[in-house]
């Protein structure tokens, strides 16, 4: 009994083991990549005085805005900021962009606003690790702590990334984010900032009059590119709607509420069957996917849960035939016990 016991024990501990994902070389390869970037543009901000230094941004990514500034469209956490700057988001975007996208088959969209610089470059490194096109929508609008310097906003960033083939990806329609998509800013200040950036950056811009002609703009561009998903980086109005605060973080296949929300790109999306990657609430993310928060340094890429999946070694029911073997010869030595006891007699 004690040998069926301890063998059924040991294959109970077979049943299940960790292994690494079919994408693991793919989400180190990407998060390497974002590493490797904040490189390039924390010696940038460091050049031209740009740095928010070691007290903000103790991992020196760059990417780690101010807490005000003319661009600056709400307030932002900036331990939440620095938690999206964990390059296992880009290990967690390589995984969710497998099972929804291969490669060749359209490409994957990210719409993004400024306020999560970190999250856009994971994005874009998980695509191109996978070998997937791209296609980038994005605004100038920041929330506090992220590319909302207006010297250096995410447009700046995406061309100094570019430009040093860090990433080979642009943005194919700009706008200039703040209320409605159409610059409206807490400062009067912040559409001339936004607008500077846009000329900067040298990429097609849309600026209509409206929030919903800024979401016509967009849609269109999701018509044409036919894409496989939708990646959606904070909370910019066109790409969310006035009632993004609704949707869940991470992965959405379908809308979560009734018509009478309004949920902007992402909503058009899944209402169209595009599923689409909210990535808004990081904090939450960040729990439910096991990305250390707010970590310094910054954890070694390939051990974070997400990059290992749970597999079945044994089956249950070989589990299940030592279980009844067991209680079989439980059984049969009770039996036995009972006999040998009456024969004492």
């Amino acid at each position: 009994m004690a040998v069926l016991l301890l063998s059924t024990a040991a294959a109970m501990e077979l049943v299940q083991r960790s292994q690494r994902t079919p994408v693991y070389e793919a989400q180190v390869s990407a998060a390497q990549r974002v590493v490797e970037t904040y490189d390039v543009l924390h010696a940038h901000a460091q050049e031209h005085g740009l740095s928010a230094g070691r007290e903000v941004d103790p991992n020196l990514t760059g990417v780690i805005g101010v807490s005000f500034s003319d661009i600056t469209t709400t307030a932002g956490n900036l331990s939440t900021k620095r938690t999206s700057t964990n390059p296992d988001f880009a290990a967690y975007l390589v995984r969710i962009i497998s099972q929804h996208a291969s490669p060749g088959q359209g490409p994957v969209v990210i719409a993004l606003s400024g306020s999560f610089p970190g999250l856009g470059i994971a994005a874009i490194a998980a695509c191109e690790a996978l070998g997937h096109e791209a296609v980038l929508l994005s605004s100038v609008g920041s929330s506090s702590f992220g590319a909302n310097r207006p010297e250096f906003t995410w447009l700046d960033m995406e061309k100094l990334l570019y430009g040093s083939n860090m990433i080979g990806t642009r943005t194919r329609l700009a706008s200039l984010g703040g209320g409605g998509d159409i610059g409206e800013f807490p400062v009067e200040e912040g559409r001339k900032s936004a607008q500077a950036a846009l000329s900067r950056a040298g990429v097609p811009a849309l600026v209509r009059d409206c929030a919903a002609a800024q979401l016509a703009g967009k849609i269109a561009v999701l018509e044409d590119a036919q894409p496989q998903l939708l990646i959606n980086i904070g909370g910019n109005q066109a790409h969310i709607g006035t009632d993004g605060h609704l949707l869940p973080a991470g992965d959405i296949t379908a809308p979560p509420v009734g018509p009478e929300a309004e949920f902007g790109l992402v909503g058009w999306a899944l209402d169209n069957g595009l599923p689409a990657v909210h990535l808004l609430n990081v904090t939450d993310l960040a729990l439910r996917h096991g990305i250390a928060l707010d970590p310094t340094p910054f954890p070694r890429r390939g051990r974070a849960p997400l990059y290992y999946v749970e597999v079945v070694n044994m089956t249950w029911p070989a589990v299940g035939v030592l279980l009844v073997a067991g209680a079989y010869l439980a059984a049969l030595g009770i039996t036995q016990n009972r006999r040998s006891a009456a024969r004492s007699r």
